[in-house]
C-alpha cells in the first residue's frame, strides 16, 4: 500500500507485481473514459504495455495529489485583482503586486504549460522525448519566462510566504499546503482560500486549467498465494466507504489539519471539506493530467532541471539548452526499453520514419518474391506516395485495401504464437508483430523475426500493419 506510482511500474516491467486486468471487475474500475470511481489521470500511470502491445495495470490508485493555487482574498481584494483564471491574468497580478513589494509563488514544472496547451511528454509511445517538438519548447520556455522574464521567486517558504502576506498567490499541492495552514496559520481562516490552477486558453473559448497529478497506490505481489482474496482488500480499501471512514477518522482525531486526499470520486464527495472547498477541490480533481512511467523517465526530470538552471543562473537561451540535452535522454529511454525487451528507435529516428522502412522494405519482397500477382499494385502505390509524401490519408488506405485483399486470400487458419508473459495465443496464419521485428530474436519464437522470412500473406499483413502505425504516429505529431 501507499506505492508512489514510479516504484509501481518500476516493480512491475521487472516482474515483481501481479497484473490486474483478469481480476474480478478491474477492467470496469480501471477504464479511463468510464470508469465511475477514478479519473483517467489515476489509471494512466499504472499500466504499461509489453512487447506485444498488450497493456496491463498493476495497481489500484489510493491517493492522488495534485496542486491548486492558494490565494489571500483580503490582499487581492485589498488591490483590486481578481483571482487569475489564465496564466495571462496570473501576469497580469504579478505586475500589480510586484508594484506593492508582493510576489506569486509558481512551479518549476512546465508540465503545466506542456498539457494544458495539448502537448505531451513522451513520444512514440515512449521510445523518445517529446520535448524538441513545437508544443514541447514552447512549453519549457513558457516556464523558464515566468523566472528569467517576470521575476518570479525560484525558492521560498510557500506556508510563510503566504501568511506573511509576502506572497498572496501559491500555487501548491492541495493538501500538503491546506493541512499546514490549518495548524500554522489559524488566524488567517476565512482569509484565503484554494482554486483550480491557472490555464491557457483554447481555440473555442474554454480555459484548459489542468493540473499535473500524482499517485500512489495498492499492488499485489505476483508471488501472492491468494490472490482473489487480495484483490477483495485492494477493492475494499480503495473503494468509497473505507476511504470515507479513513478520511472521516482522521479528521475526527487530529483536526482539520488532516485532510486525506483520497483518488477516489465517489469518497471525495463525502470529504470532510467545506461546500465551498469541495467545489473547488472537484472542479481541480475533474481537471487533471497526468505522466506516463515509461523506462527511462527517471532521467528526464535531472536533465530538464539542468538546462532551467543553465536558463535561470547564467542566462542561455532555454531552448538551446533543452535541445542540447535531447539526444541524452533518448539514450537513456533506448538502453532501458533494451534492457526490458521493449522495442526502441534509432538516436534521432521517429517512429514513422521506421515504420515507413519496414513497410518500404516489405513492399520490395512482396514485389520481387509475387512479382507475376499484380493484384497489390494498386495498394502498394497508394502506400509509395503516401510514405514519400507522409500523407496519412493515402496511408490509411492503402492498408485498407491490403486488408481487403488478405481477408479475401486467407484460408481461414490459424496458429498459435507464444507472447512474452509465457501465454499463448491463436491467430490467423498470416500473423505476425510489427512491433517485435527488429528486437532480437528468441528460441520460443516470442522475439524478433527477419521480413524476409515472411511469406505472401504475412508480408501483406506487416505492410499494412505498418502503415496504420506510420500513419497513427504522423497524426500524434
Amino acid at each position: 500500500m501507499g506505492l508512489d506510482q514510479a516504484s509501481v511500474i518500476n516493480y512491475a516491467i521487472r516482474g515483481a507485481l501481479a497484473e490486474l486486468e483478469e481480476m474480478d471487475g478491474c477492467l470496469e474500475i480501471m477504464d479511463e473514459e468510464t470508469s465511475p470511481i477514478f479519473n483517467a489521470a489515476a489509471i494512466t500511470v499504472l499500466k504499461i504495455a509489453d512487447a506485444d502491445g498488450d497493456e496491463h495495470y498493476y495497481g489500484l490508485p489510493e491517493t492522488q495529489g495534485f496542486s491548486m493555487m492558494f490565494v489571500r482574498l483580503d490582499i487581492l481584494a485589498d488591490l483590486d485583482i481578481e483571482i487569475p483564471q489564465t496564466w495571462d491574468d496570473l501576469y497580469n497580478a504579478q505586475t500589480i503586486l510586484q508594484s506593492n513589494n508582493m510576489m506569486i509563488g509558481v512551479t518549476t514544472d512546465y508540465k503545466y504549460f506542456l498539457y494544458q496547451m495539448g502537448g505531451d511528454l513522451w513520444a512514440d509511445g515512449g521510445m523518445r522525448i517529446n520535448l524538441d517538438s513545437e508544443v514541447g519548447l514552447t512549453a519549457f520556455n513558457k516556464m523558464c519566462d515566468m523566472f528569467t522574464q517576470y521575476s518570479f521567486p525560484y525558492s521560498y517558504d510557500a506556508a510563510n510566504r503566504f501568511r506573511t502576506g509576502e506572497m498572496p498567490i501559491i500555487l501548491s499541492n492541495y493538501t500538503g499546503l491546506y493541512n499546514q495552514l490549518k495548524v500554522f496559520a489559524t488566524e488567517l481562516d476565512g482569509c484565503w482560500s484554494f482554486v483550480p490552477v491557472p490555464g491557457i486558453k483554447q481555440a473555442d473559448g474554454t480555459i484548459n486549467n489542468d493540473s499535473i497529478s500524482a499517485v500512489s497506490a495498492v499492488v499485489m505481489i505476483e508471488a501472492s498465494k491468494n490472490k482473489e482474496s487480495a484483490w477483495k482488500y485492494m477493492r475494499w480499501y480503495t473503494g468509497a466507504e473505507c476511504q470515507e471512514d479513513y478520511a472521516n477518522e482522521m479528521v475526527a482525531i487530529i483536526g482539520d489539519s488532516a485532510k486525506h486526499n483520497t483518488a477516489n470520486r465517489e469518497a471525495l464527495i463525502s470529504m470532510p471539506w467545506t461546500y465551498d472547498e469541495y467545489l473547488e477541490v472537484s472542479k481541480q480533481f475533474e481537471n487533471l493530467a497526468s505522466v506516463n512511467n515509461y523506462p527511462g523517465y527517471y532521467f528526464i526530470d535531472r536533465y530538464t532541471n539542468f538546462a532551467f538552471l543553465s536558463a535561470y543562473n547564467e542566462g542561455a537561451d532555454p531552448s538551446t539548452e533543452i535541445l542540447s540535452y535531447i539526444n541524452t535522454i533518448n539514450t537513456e529511454i533506448t538502453r532501458k526499453r533494451q534492457e526490458f525487451g521493449l522495442e526502441t528507435l534509432e538516436l534521432g529516428q521517429k517512429l514513422s520514419e521506421k515504420r515507413f522502412h519496414q513497410a518500404s522494405t516489405a513492399m520490395q519482397a512482396l514485389q520481387q518474391k509475387y512479382n507475376a500477382n499484380s493484384k497489390y499494385t494498386d495498394a502498394i502505390n497508394l502506400a509509395k506516395y503516401g510514405i514519400a509524401n507522409e500523407k496519412i490519408v493515402q496511408l490509411r488506405e492503402a492498408a485498407k485495401k491490403l486488408d481487403e485483399l488478405l481477408a479475401e486470400s486467407w484460408d481461414g487458419k490459424t496458429m498459435t504464437v507464444p507472447k512474452v508473459n509465457g501465454e499463448t495465443i491463436t491467430v490467423p496464419t498470416y500473423y505476425n508483430n510489427v512491433g517485435k521485428q527488429t528486437m532480437e530474436e528468441k528460441s520460443d519464437g516470442s522475439g524478433g523475426y527477419s521480413i524476409d522470412s515472411l511469406n505472401e500473406l504475412q508480408l501483406v499483413f506487416f505492410i499494412s500493419e505498418a502503415l496504420k502505425d506510420a500513419a497513427d504516429a504522423l497524426a500524434s505529431y
